[in-house]
């Protein structure tokens, strides 16, 4: 179940089922989190390709909806902890933006009006410790951040379109 806001995230008092929210264009509240190591490589999962949204592109680190009476905060917690395996605290986030997106697929079955809460969060650690939930993620990857740069220009169709939550990303990263 999910809080329906307005288009500036002002709550409505109203809570529907996600289905339902997609399927009728209800703007509503997610988090996306960034994981960046000390190489300054970023973490992309590559979606499932079951998912319903952007399946089988290289995406966010981990991302999801904020469940309703949830705060961001503890949205991001449980989903880090969900998707990759990895228990994290609120001390190590980061929050970097919020940002809105709009996308539609499955020839406008499926409406995606988000406001996202961005969040970094610092660690060192191989791929072997991360423990995806394979419903949700078929693979992952650190590259470093010159490197997504250049695959975003070169290859954007290989990745979940956040054209302007990329920029901003970069934009707040430069001086880690």
């Amino acid at each position: 179940m999910l809080d329906v806001v307005d288009e500036l995230g002002n709550p409505l008092n109203l809570v529907k089922a996600r289905d339902l929210v997609h399927h009728d264009g209800d703007w509503h509240r997610t988090v996306h989190v960034w994981i960046i190591n000390p190489h300054r490589e970023l973490l992309l999962q590559k979606r499932s390709s079951e998912k319903d949204s952007f399946p089988n592109l290289w995406d966010i680190s981990c991302a999801g909806h904020i469940a309703s009476g949830q705060t961001s905060i503890a949205a991001t917690i449980r989903e880090v902890l969900e998707e990759l395996g990895m228990a994290i605290q609120e001390a190590d986030l980061t929050y970097l933006f919020t940002i809105k997106s709009h996308s539609m697929q499955l020839e406008g079955a499926f409406i995606d009006n988000e406001i996202n809460d961005v969040f970094l969060v610092e660690k060192d650690l191989s791929l072997s410790e991360i423990h995806f939930q394979k419903e949700e993620i078929s693979e992952i990857k650190w590259i470093l951040i010159d490197n997504l740069k250049e695959a975003l220009k070169s290859e954007p169709k290989d990745f979940a379109p956040h054209k302007e939550e990329y920029e901003k990303l970069f934009s707040n990263i430069m001086n880690l």
